[in-house]
């Protein structure tokens, strides 16, 4: 019921206790499977920063919630301009938004269950970023389409399996 946007291009569902500091990382990689980066959405984890320029932005209604990083800069590129976006649904759905990313370092798009239990999504993992500037077409992704909710939260459902022993 609970989400917390971060300046590094993420959104966290548990308490939050880390930065998502400061790059993305290889999530196909279980060296990475850091307890932390478990339950969060990544429309563009990198090394984030507003040198003034820009806006972070939430916007509430019953139907979405949605979490804008507005001209957002890289970190140590005052110059540069990103701009994306993630809308939750109540029904559990979600979908990431680029319209502007400018970006040299290494970075993320993804989704985390709980990694202890090797649960995520990677849709894009850049090492060295994408030396790309301009505009993306719109990227859009959605929990349901992709997965089962029950993989991630047997919760979600009484008819999950694991229910009973969750």
């Amino acid at each position: 019921t609970d989400s917390w946007m971060f300046s590094n291009g993420v959104i966290g569902f548990m308490s939050p206790q880390t930065s998502f500091c400061c790059t993305g990382q290889d999530l196909s990689n279980p060296y990475h499977h850091r307890p932390q980066w478990s339950f969060s959405l990544m429309p563009l984890w990198t090394d984030l920063i507003n040198y003034g320029n820009g806006r972070f932005l939430t916007e509430s209604t019953p139907d979405y919630q949605r979490y804008v990083w507005e001209n957002i800069s890289e970190y140590a590129r005052p110059n540069s301009s990103n701009t994306f976006g993630v809308e939750l649904f109540p029904n559990g759905e979600w979908q990431f938004y680029h319209s502007e990313i400018d970006i040299n370092r290494r970075y993320t798009i993804g989704a985390t269950g709980d990694l202890s239990q090797g649960q995520y999504q990677q849709f894009g993992y850049y090492p060295r970023g994408n030396n790309y500037t301009g505009e993306w077409t719109p990227f859009h992704e959605s929990a349901t389409n992709t997965t089962n909710i029950c993989d991630t939260d047997p919760l979600a459902d009484p008819s999950c399996p694991g229910y009973a022993e969750a």
